[in-house]
């Protein structure tokens, strides 16, 4: 990327955009209380520059002490900075967030707030900390030890580009917008999740239409229903299994393996797969995995279910995952995310150091079946709202995606916007 500065634009420090700088109070946890002034610290800016006050992790300190910290006040529309990370990857080392909250809060150690001069617009300056050149340069001027650091004086002489101040609100106006559709489509996702959720509770233990139950191991279910072990429902010829012990360094070309890692939103990630060898392969050939499998992760992250889509190569399986083959695998798969199924999950992996979910007792899970015809309108209901889910997610990732190729270009002077 050139280094030239495009027409009209300046570079120049932060020191010479701000009027003033700012370092957050040493509040002490035996001060907080139930109710007050709500304290901003590190963790309520998020990793994409939005500053969202989580209201379970905030904490409150007296308000009859607001006057005498009255230089540590923060108001909506200010803008503040994160000087400490204890991310392996320092993700959240100079980050910055313009507050959205219209009550005043008080600004906690280890955040900085910054009173930019009449040229420079906070919001502005809020997503230039976000963006890939600010974020390098912090990284590169933090001191680091156990966690990362960023004093007054680093972030003062770091540089800024910035453009005549019309175009710096054009920009802003831009990327707002943009964040305005991630959050809409997030709030979008959050509903159908919940509904997906509260729409499995109902229909995985009521079924559609009964108006007769009984008691089982289960609970209370539908009285046609039954119950059985997840061993029983699987083929003699493929039974339950898991798969590659040691999978060994990367093989170019190599078979595809799945781990917990590409278990994600209830299919897999073949973004990054590893790949092993073809006589590995063969040697566990009986945990290849096919179309309509249903995997899940048996140690670790316990109980990560995914359904295997359909792939145009043969896949095999880490030994932390386990491979259920059954003839109609979608009631199974909503099963075991329902209420009744991580709670079996979380029973049999429970009790040891490190979370683990035998074979033995997963084969032991018992699954409450319907007749064949509910089952299929009970996933077709489910399916419908998963599908809403995945194309607001691919709307997601896509606005996601824009957004951050938009403030490369934006914010370089790459691209120029047309100021009215």
């Amino acid at each position: 990327m050139s280094s030239a500065v495009p027409d009209g634009w300046i570079t120049q420090t932060v020191g010479e955009s701000i009027e003033h700088f700012q370092n957050g109070y040493g509040f002490s946890s035996s001060g907080y209380e139930k109710s007050g002034i709500p304290i901003i610290s590190i963790v309520n800016i998020s990793l994409d520059g939005n500053f969202k006050f989580d209201v379970t992790k905030e904490k409150k300190w007296s308000s009859s002490d607001l006057d005498k910290l009255h230089r540590y006040q923060v108001k909506n529309n200010d803008l503040i900075i994160a000087m400490t990370d204890v991310t392996p990857t320092m993700a959240m080392i100079g980050r910055g967030a313009v507050v959205n909250r219209k009550t005043i809060s008080l600004l906690n150690q280890r955040v900085g707030l910054l009173k930019p001069k009449d040229s420079v617009l906070s919001k502005y300056l809020a997503y230039v900390f976000n963006g890939d050149r600010w974020r390098k340069s912090a990284q590169l001027s933090a001191s680091l030890g156990a966690q990362a650091n960023l004093g007054t004086a680093d972030i003062l002489k770091m540089n800024v580009l910035l453009p005549p101040l019309p175009e710096q609100k054009k920009i802003a106006s831009i990327l707002t917008s943009v964040d305005e559709v991630i959050e809409n489509t997030q709030k979008q996702i959050d509903k159908l999740q919940d509904l997906k959720k509260a729409t499995m509770n109902e229909l995985l233990t009521k079924g559609i239409g009964h108006t007769e139950f009984k008691d089982s191991e289960l609970g209370r279910i539908p009285k046609s229903w039954e119950v059985k072990k997840l061993n029983e429902l699987c083929s003699p010829t493929s039974p339950i299994t898991y798969g590659v012990l040691k999978p060994g360094n990367y093989i170019e070309g190599g078979i595809p393996l799945l781990q917990v890692k590409d278990l994600k939103g209830g299919s897999v990630d073949k973004s990054d797969i590893h790949r092993i060898s073809t006589s590995l392969d063969q040697e566990y050939s009986r945990s290849r995995v096919r179309f309509h499998d249903i995997l899940i992760s048996l140690i670790g992250t316990v109980g990560r279910v995914s359904l295997m889509p359909k792939v145009t190569e043969a896949y095999n399986i880490h030994r932390n995952i386990g491979r259920i083959r059954l003839e109609n695998p979608e009631w199974v798969f909503l099963h075991l995310q329902s209420q009744k199924g991580v709670q079996q999950i979380q029973l049999a992996s429970s009790g040891s150091s490190q979370s683990a979910l035998n074979l033995s007792a997963l084969k032991e899970f018992l699954i409450s079946i319907p007749p064949l015809m509910e089952q299929s309108d009970i996933v077709s209901i489910i399916s419908s709202i998963s599908e809403s889910l995945t194309s607001n997610y691919r709307k997601l990732h896509q606005t996601q995606s824009l957004k951050k190729s938009l403030m490369q270009d934006l914010l370089t002077g790459k691209v120029r916007v047309r100021v009215n």
